[in-house]
């Protein structure tokens, strides 16, 4: 297999990946699930282990939560991070943007590090499954 590429897409997809990415060992290409009901796969098997079987490494995904929890701590206004660190799991999203559009110290640095942090996820799950990538 060729170098898996982190590109724009491959950035894009950990958002939208809940289970449904997988990547093709054979081609190297992310193919979504969606794909493979055309399979014919046991009634004894699940999805999963049948792709696994056949040589897909299931893709990464990422969170607006789980970056929004990684970011708070960077922030260096300390009564925004004690505020955020204490609002409850199901509110965080909402209160997050509400937050981001009230202070420009929030905003001013989340874009970039919201795709450094993809990124990185996406490094790290190259790592974890032996694969060689490349950043675009």
């Amino acid at each position: 297999m060729e170098d898996f590429i982190i590109d724009d897409y491959a950035v894009k997809t950990v958002w939208k990946n809940c289970g449904q990415y997988w990547l093709s060992t054979k081609t190297g290409k992310l193919i979504n699930s969606d794909e493979f009901s055309d399979f014919n796969i046991p009634d004894n098997v699940t999805q999963s282990q049948f792709l696994v079987n056949m040589g897909y490494i299931p893709y990464v995904g990422v969170s607006e939560a789980e970056v929004i929890h990684a970011y708070i701590p960077t922030l260096k206004n300390k009564k925004l991070v004690q505020a955020l660190s204490n609002i409850d799991e199901d509110s965080i999203c909402e209160s997050f943007w509400k937050y981001l559009n009230a202070y420009d110290e929030i905003s001013e640095g989340y874009g970039r590090f919201e795709k450094d942090y993809v990124e990185q996820k996406i490094v790290a799950w190259c790592v974890e499954n032996g694969l060689k990538y490349e950043i675009k």
